[in-house]
C-alpha cells in the first residue's frame, strides 16, 4: 500500500520503535497471553452501549474497526476495538462530523490483516492497562490526528509549539468501562528551554552529536556538531546562530580527501 509520507503530529522517537516492535513481534509468553486476551472477541454490540442503528450507519460509513466481519450478522468486538468505539463516541460528543472521524481512524486504528493487529492502537491501549503512562488520541481541528502518550505530547508541544487540540484519554475511557486496577498517570516533569533545546537537537535537527554540560543539576552547555560537505553550509549554520537569540561558536574542520588510488 503506496503512502504519501506524513509528518507525525507526536514525535515517538526510538524507544517506540524499539517497544512497540517488541509488544508485536516478541513470542514471550506473557505479551502473547496479552495481546491473545486484547484480542479476543466476547464484547457484543449492547456491550458497547451503542445503538444498533448507530452502529449500523457506523458500519456503512467505514467507522467500525476493519478487522470486523458484519457480513452474516453482528460479530463480537474485542478489547481494541471496543476501546476504539469508545473513542468514537466521545469525537461525536465534541461535535466532530463521521467524515472526520473516519479520518481519525485511518490515522490511528490502521488494520494489519496479515498479523492481524491494529497499528499503533493496539500498543497504546496495552500502556494504558499495564503502565503508568496515559495515551491519549490527539485530533487537529482539521480532522488530523495521532496517538501518543502525555509524555510524547507534552515533547513535541515543545518542539511543535502549542495547539489546539481535542484529547481523548484512554485510561479515562477503561475506567468508564469499569475496569479496576488500572495503574494511575505519573506525573511529569516540566522542562526548562535549555532542555527543550537538547531534545529539540535529538529529534529535529540533522545533528550527528549532541553534548551537554551539567553543574549544579542543571545545563550549563550545548555541543551540537553537524558534519557537511559543503563549506557554505558551515557559513550558513554561523548565520543562523546570529539571527537566533542565543550565542554560539563555530568550530570548523577541514579534511583532505585523497582523490587518487595508486594501482
Amino acid at each position: 500500500m503506496d503512502k504519501k509520507l506524513k509528518i507525525p503530529l507526536i514525535l515517538k522517537g526510538e524507544l517506540f520503535d524499539i517497544e512497540s516492535s517488541k509488544f508485536y513481534l516478541n513470542e514471550d509468553n506473557v505479551l502473547s497471553e496479552i495481546r491473545k486476551q486484547l484480542n479476543e472477541r466476547k464484547y457484543t454490540v449492547n456491550e458497547t452501549k451503542l445503538p444498533y442503528r448507530v452502529m449500523s450507519h457506523w458500519d456503512k460509513l467505514g467507522l467500525l474497526p476493519d478487522g470486523v466481519n458484519s457480513e452474516k450478522g453482528w460479530r463480537k468486538f474485542n478489547f481494541v476495538e471496543l476501546i476504539w468505539l469508545k473513542v468514537a463516541e466521545r469525537l461525536r460528543g465534541f461535535g466532530l462530523s463521521l467524515e472526520k472521524i473516519g479520518k481519525i481512524k485511518s490515522d490511528v486504528m490502521e488494520y494489519h490483516k496479515k498479523l492481524g493487529v491494529y497499528y499503533p492502537f493496539e500498543y497504546y491501549v496495552f500502556l494504558t492497562l499495564a503502565t503508568k503512562q496515559n495515551p491519549f488520541v490527539l485530533v487537529l481541528s482539521n480532522g488530523e490526528a495521532d496517538i501518543g502518550t502525555s509524555a510524547e505530547i507534552q515533547s513535541s508541544n515543545l518542539i511543535f509549539g502549542s495547539r489546539d487540540t481535542i484529547l481523548i484519554s484512554l485510561k479515562s475511557i477503561t475506567q468508564e468501562i469499569g475496569l479496576k486496577n488500572i495503574p494511575k498517570e505519573e506525573t511529569l516533569f516540566s522542562l526548562t528551554e535549555l532542555e527543550a533545546d537538547v531534545l529539540k537537537g535529538i529529534r529535529i535537527e540533522d545533528n550527528d552529536e549532541v553534548k551537554i554540560s551539567i553543574k549544579e543539576r542543571r545545563i550549563k552547555e550545548i555541543e551540537k556538531t553537524i558534519k557537511v560537505l559543503n563549506p557554505d553550509k558551515a557559513y550558513e549554520a554561523g548565520r543562523n546562530i546570529k539571527d537566533s537569540d542565543g550565542f554560539g561558536e563555530i568550530s570548523t574542520k577541514f579534511e583532505m580527501v585523497n582523490r587518487y588510488t595508486r594501482l
